[in-house]
This record gives structure tokens, C-alpha cells and sequence, in this order.
């Protein structure tokens, strides 16, 4: 029984590593990870967390990554029981005191064009862009990505 519970410990522990948090200015990014791809997938999503400590708004303009051939800021959004996913015009606000989720459902990184699949395990870099502290470069976690969630097997992209 020991064995067992030593070993789901370090594997919750592995899990907990990822989160070491990057800090820019008053900005700190942290759990940055992205779903592993089928071998025949061209399009992936990242997704992480922007803790803004400040007194003042930061904005993410934009992220980069050489892993596709377009990193973008995406949304998604449920309409009519469709799940829509559309480019983030004009960045995102990191308001001072507030948490940005990029998470499954919501706002996300999608990376078109995939130069390679996404597999559990590996690492990739990416860059964000804020409109006030410069730039961010960090390294995001692949994972095996869990069911899907509801509605979205009829994801549109918009």
C-alpha cells in the first residue's frame, strides 16, 4: 500500500512543478500548459494564468511561439448550445488586482499550424507581448488532454 502512495505523491508533485510562477514588473504568469495533439491535429491551445499585483492595467497584446505557424488570443464562447471560437481583438486587460484564466472554455492561446504534434510530456517556448511590461518568455508543459468537454464536439471557429 506504501509503494502506492508514495507514488501518487510524486506524481502529484510533478504536476505541482509546472507552476513555478514567472514574474514581469507587477505581472506573474504561472501554470502555462497546452493539450497534446493527435499526430494528424494542425491546431493546438495553451492555456495559463496572469496575476496582475499592481495599481495600474497591463494589457496582453499578443503571444508567439515558433511551435506554429499563427499564435493567437482566442475565445471561446457557447451559443445556442455550439461552442464558437473567434480571435481576441485588441488584447486582454489585466486589471490591477485581478486574475486572467486562460483555461479550456474561455480564453485561450490557439496555435495554427502546428509545425509538429504536441506530446505529453514535451515542452515548448512562448513569448507574450503586454502593451506595458514588455515581454514574457516561458515554457509550456504538454498534457495528455482529458474528455472533452461538453459541446465541444461542435466547435466552430469563427
Amino acid at each position: 500500500m506504501k509503494p502506492i502512495v508514495f507514488a501518487a505523491a510524486f506524481a502529484l508533485l510533478g504536476q505541482l512543478a509546472w507552476a513555478e510562477p514567472i514574474h514581469l514588473g507587477t505581472l506573474s504568469i504561472d501554470q502555462a500548459w497546452a493539450r497534446s495533439t493527435a499526430a494528424t491535429s494542425h491546431n493546438g491551445a495553451a492555456y495559463l494564468s496572469i496575476s496582475n499585483q499592481g495599481k495600474t492595467s497591463d494589457r496582453l497584446l499578443s503571444v508567439s511561439s515558433k511551435t506554429a505557424e499563427q499564435t493567437q488570443l482566442h475565445r471561446s464562447s457557447l451559443s445556442n448550445g455550439v461552442m464558437h471560437m473567434a480571435p481576441v481583438d485588441g488584447g486582454v486587460e489585466i486589471a490591477p488586482g485581478k486574475t486572467v484564466k486562460f483555461a479550456p472554455g474561455g480564453l485561450h492561446v490557439m496555435l495554427i499550424g502546428l509545425k509538429q504534434p504536441l506530446k505529453n510530456g514535451d515542452h515548448f517556448p512562448l513569448t507574450l507581448h503586454f502593451q506595458k511590461s514588455g515581454e514574457a518568455q516561458l515554457q509550456v508543459e504538454v498534457r495528455d488532454a482529458p474528455t472533452p468537454m461538453p459541446g465541444m464536439e461542435h466547435m466552430q471557429m469563427n
